[in-house]
């Protein structure tokens, strides 16, 4: 039952997105020098500026969860577009002033990270479909101390006003969905609970499916 409380699947998701490396393979080259960022541009084509927002996800999430709309997360984004046109410049590309003002990347960098989070989503309802898997198995028992804690704390919370989909968490609601016509979720919650406390050795950083 943890699986379906709010709190519970946005952190279990938050993890997912932070663990998960980046499955595609790097250019084998930068895009030249003077380079313009039109609006069809991929953060995965400018290694340097997908780095940057790899290494400030854990606190955009963090932002995104526990001070949403906030002056410190609004700091922190300005910040971050700034950090992004630095790092830009560097390599001498720009953005595309005709398609890029500052609110423009803004909205893009919030896209990168709710993609993350989107797709952390679509690997979780893979592993629920597919629980006989050895990898699915290992995937949630490294999360499972996260469940049982985050679990824990939602029960003794009866508000949850504060829970916002803003980044498109929604796993509550897709996960009932999902698995309502499956006879087999205590299957999974225990059998990932019992592979948990068996096997010490599980790589916590491996989330593939």
């Amino acid at each position: 039952q943890a699986l379906e409380l709010p709190r519970v699947g946005k952190q279990l998701l938050l993890s997912m997105a932070l663990v998960r490396t980046n499955p595609r393979t790097p250019p084998s080259c930068y895009p030249s020098h003077g380079t313009i960022l039109t609006d069809r541009f991929h953060w995965a084509a400018f290694p340097p500026l997908d780095t940057v927002l790899r290494k400030h996800m854990k606190k955009y999430y963090e932002l995104s969860t526990n001070k949403c709309q906030s002056r410190d997360q609004q700091e922190f984004n300005n910040e971050l577009v700034l950090k992004i046109r630095v790092e830009a410049k560097k390599y001498g590309w720009e953005f595309d002033d005709k398609a890029f003002d500052d609110k423009k990347i803004r909205d893009r960098i919030r896209c990168f990270f709710k993609t993350h989070i989107q797709n952390a989503k679509k690997r979780l309802k893979t592993m629920l479909r597919n629980p006989e898997k050895r990898a699915n198995i290992k995937a949630l028992a490294a999360h499972f101390h996260l469940i049982e804690e985050k679990g824990v704390d939602e029960m003794h919370h009866d508000d949850h006003s504060d829970v916002e989909d803003d980044m498109g968490y929604g796993l509550s609601q897709s996960y009932s969905n999902e698995m309502g016509d499956h006879r087999h979720h205590n299957d999974v919650v225990h059998t990932f609970r019992n592979d948990h406390h068996h096997n010490h050795d599980l790589d916590n950083g491996c989330m593939e499916v």
